[in-house]
């Protein structure tokens, strides 16, 4: 009996770290992560603003290669969507075009179910001949506990695909 009690009192008292942890942290997580491509910004922008060019270059369609994916509307269009269905990895969801600003900017919402919603983001800005990709991401983190656990497993996680992505994207650009 004492050792079960101590093995419940260890679990609330990691409870309650987390969640004090997660009071700590912003309701809003948010990441951005840069890479500069040796192209113009037309070309960038050509790569971005498409649905079906992102899945080309993306690392979690390489992450997992049986992934189920489908597109609909007009590809480069606001309202086209990709979606999209894989292993534990790289789970399920949406995503839908929502903003274009040509050569500059694009914006899209993801929808990940139970996992919730995010916004992301492709900055882009031409720096003699090159372009500067910045890709951001903005999610609701929801309550102090979540926030504790999540809040900073997706700055690594997520931050780490991104950087993967973008070199994807520039090795794809550059050739």
């Amino acid at each position: 009996m004492i050792i079960l009690l101590s093995v419940l009192s260890f679990i609330v008292g990691v409870i309650i770290i987390i969640a004090i942890f997660g009071m700590t942290q912003p309701r809003t997580a948010t990441l951005e992560r840069s890479i500069l491509i040796n192209a113009d910004s037309e070309t960038v922008f050509a790569e971005l603003s498409s649905l079906r060019n992102f899945v080309t270059w993306n690392p979690w369609t390489r992450k997992d290669p049986s992934i189920e994916q489908s597109f609909g509307g007009e590809d480069g269009t606001i309202g086209s969507t990709y979606s999209w269905k894989g292993d534990k990895t790289v789970g399920e969801g949406t995503m839908t075009l929502t903003g274009i600003e040509p050569y500059g900017l694009v914006t899209m919402s993801m929808d990940f179910g139970q996992r919730g919603q995010a916004k992301a983001t492709f900055v882009t800005e031409e720096i003699d001949g090159q372009t500067r990709v910045t890709w951001g991401f903005e999610s609701e983190m929801g309550n102090a506990l979540r926030r504790g656990l999540v809040t900073a497993m997706m700055k690594k996680f997520v931050g780490n695909d991104y950087e993967q992505g973008l070199k994807n994207l520039k090795e794809k650009i550059e050739g």
